[in-house]
């Protein structure tokens, strides 16, 4: 009876211990990768200067168990350093032959009276509009 009971156990254990493991590994790491603050030429009427920032998020799971990485979102917000409240947009990076770090360091933001874009150095640009960052969002 006792070989059943720790099988028993076992099992028991396990499916309590991994949805608990996974979520700790799948936990955003919030860490800032780069960011360019708002150019002082520009003026939104509104408190500043914003920040625009990529940021490291959660685990990407679906090369898993080959290739893992992180995922990354772009974050503009009043913020400098772990954006809290601004207005967020989940971004997939295309580093070619570079570590995607480096890669992103290689981007350009513009900023403008409309709004801020961001040029990715694969060639692929993001606008987001003041009106989406600006004016307590």
């Amino acid at each position: 009876m006792k070989p059943i009971r720790n099988i028993l156990l076992i099992i028991l254990s396990s499916s309590i211990l991994a949805p608990v493991i996974a979520s700790l590994l799948d936990r955003p790491s919030l860490r800032l990768i780069s960011q360019w603050p708002q150019s002082t030429s520009v003026n939104y009427q509104s408190p500043g200067p914003y920040y625009l920032s990529v940021v490291e998020s959660d685990i990407d799971w679906r090369g898993f168990p080959i290739h893992i990485e992180r995922n990354h979102f772009i974050y503009v917000g009043l913020e400098s350093g772990s954006p809290t409240y601004g207005h967020y947009i989940d971004f997939s990076f295309h580093p070619g032959y570079d570590d995607v770090e480096t890669h992103i360091k290689k981007s350009v933001v513009e900023w403008s009276d409309s709004g801020v874009t961001f040029k990715e150095a694969s060639g692929h640009i993001l606008f987001i509009p003041k009106a989406m960052f600006t004016g307590g969002r």
